[in-house]
């Protein structure tokens, strides 16, 4: 897993993320706002709530960010870690990437906080093409390769680190 030479000074940040597929193979993205003003583009997903265990956390984001209840949670299919700063702290993040497939689904933001409110600026739907053909950021950077892993392999009997 990368990481930066600060990550022994961050604090540590179990989180998790979700690979949304629908039935037509597009991915559910959302737009971040960084403290920096740059945007990028990252699946559903956040930290761990105390006593909480990964699958537990992908389930109840799933339902606070995108209004998705009772998800059918599939395997655990990437790694990521990596190193940020939020509101004057650096973080060390270890993401768990859960794969769940839907037949369709329309982002209801209802169960947004005020802080997802103020930084998740679009919801989108992406095709495997539209993001190997895209100049805009994603995380994981690398995200139409892997993407095309999932798609056109057998899933990973193991999580694969999918770098930063």
């Amino acid at each position: 897993m990368t990481s930066s030479p600060d990550a022994e000074l961050a604090i540590l940040r179990h989180a998790v993320r979700v690979v949304l597929l629908d039935a037509r193979d597009r991915v559910l993205l959302m737009r971040w706002r960084l403290q920096s003003g740059d945007r990028i583009w990252i699946t559903p997903g956040g930290g761990l709530d105390a006593g909480e265990d990964h699958r537990e956390a992908a389930r109840r984001e799933l339902e606070e960010e995108v209004g998705l209840a009772r998800a059918d949670l599939g395997p655990c299919v990437w790694l990521r870690e990596h190193t940020f700063a939020w509101q004057e702290r650096n973080y060390r993040q270890r993401e768990r990437f859960y794969l769940v497939r839907v037949g369709s689904h329309e982002v209801d933001r209802s169960g947004n906080d005020a802080n997802e409110l103020a930084v998740i600026e679009e919801f989108r739907w992406w095709r495997l093409s539209e993001l190997e053909a895209s100049g805009e950021t994603f995380a994981p950077r690398r995200i139409a390769l892997h993407m095309r892993a999932l798609l056109e392999e057998p899933l990973p009997s193991h999580p694969i680190d999918v770098g930063v």
